[in-house]
């Protein structure tokens, strides 16, 4: 697979973690897979348009968002007489989805299609989750060590917090595997596909989102200690009464996070909650 002339011409910016893909084979399937048929879909990160081309034959409209200010003019060569693409020079991180919904009259949730820079996978996703009201699904490009922890499910060997955030709002799924080859510049590391579709986290039924993941967030800070010693020190809460909470919910007490389901971790939270709640309000 040559470089076209504007690739051959393009300076790689290693600090927006550059790898684009020129495999049309490999774009093709992640299209398809993507399931956006009669959708709205935002491409984060386009850069020249090789998967841009393959939503555009599977997806009813597609928003480009392009960080780099350098390949909007390609993009707009190559895509701007298509009525059926917005091409928006932006940060994804800084763009308000509310507005861009509310301005763009979408009735429907928007997908997600992208091949995410490394470096910043983590704060990409937890956006997109964070904003899941405004989508269905999100398809996308990630190192294939990072794939591997964000569909290891609580509870089991290899689970974070980053992997407790990613299926309390979704089902992550890998998709499919990467060769180094199909990008340019060519990266370091193999890269997986991965498909996150949103679930209705309700089904957890978590009293309070913002104490559930600072006590996760805790809990896998020291996740070699056991978890009675990390909710004492850090809540300060009798060791008693956290000892009736593991065992109400048929845990040991030498019990570490990784070692519990999402399920088991929310009722832990809503119990310590509650006492430190209690505590509060006399």
């Amino acid at each position: 697979m040559k470089k076209k002339k504007e690739e051959k011409e393009f300076i790689i910016k290693k600090r927006l973690g550059q790898n684009f893909l020129k495999n049309d084979g490999i774009c093709k399937k992640i299209a398809i897979a993507a399931d956006v048929k009669g959708a709205a879909v935002m491409e984060i990160g386009p850069g020249f348009g090789a998967l841009t081309k393959e939503l555009l034959k599977q997806a009813d409209f597609v928003f480009a968002i392009e960080k780099d200010e350098q390949l909007i003019l390609p993009l707009k060569q190559k895509f701007g007489l298509n009525s059926r693409i917005k091409i928006i020079n932006a940060d994804f991180l800084e763009v308000d989805l509310k507005k861009l919904v509310e301005e763009n009259r979408l009735k429907e949730k928007l997908h997600i299609c992208a091949n995410l820079p490394y470096y910043i996978t983590t704060p990409i996703i937890i956006k997109i989750l964070s904003n899941k009201q405004f989508f269905k699904t999100a398809t996308i490009m990630v190192q294939k060590e990072v794939a591997k922890r964000l569909t290891t499910k609580p509870g089991e060997k290899g689970c974070s917090s980053i992997s407790v955030f990613v299926h309390y709002f979704s089902e992550p799924k890998i998709l499919m595997n990467v060769s180094r080859g199909s990008f340019f510049p060519v990266p370091m590391v193999e890269s997986s596909v991965i498909k996150l579709t949103m679930k209705d986290e309700k089904i957890y039924n978590v009293e309070d989102e913002e104490f559930f993941f600072k006590m996760v967030r805790l809990a896998f800070s020291q996740r070699r200690k056991m978890l009675i010693g990390l909710m004492v020190k850090g809540f300060n809460i009798e060791k008693e009464k956290m000892s009736v909470i593991l065992k109400r919910n048929g845990l040991k007490e030498n019990v570490r996070v990784q070692e519990i389901s999402l399920l088991k971790l929310a009722a832990i939270s809503n119990e310590i909650h509650r006492i430190i709640k209690q505590k509060e309000y006399g």
